[in-house]
């Protein structure tokens, strides 16, 4: 139990982290290139749900019972 709750907050910070820090770093970037901010948006969204919720479903099963 004690264990789950700790991959839990493991898993909430990697999903904070993804969408506070790297896709803001990500869109800064590209802007400051002069992509379109509309594409840019669309493409972090686009990483988002890949790396939070795919790496999220996939290590779920092996780390909760």
């Amino acid at each position: 139990m004690i264990e789950e709750v700790a991959y839990a907050a493991v898993l909430l910070t990697w999903v904070l982290l993804l969408v506070k820090v790297i896709t803001r770093k990500i869109y800064e970037y590209y802007v400051m290139k002069g992509a379109d901010k509309d594409s840019v948006i669309y493409y972090n969204r686009k990483i988002i749900h890949l790396l939070a919720g795919g790496v999220a479903t996939v290590v779920t099963p092996f780390l909760f019972t």
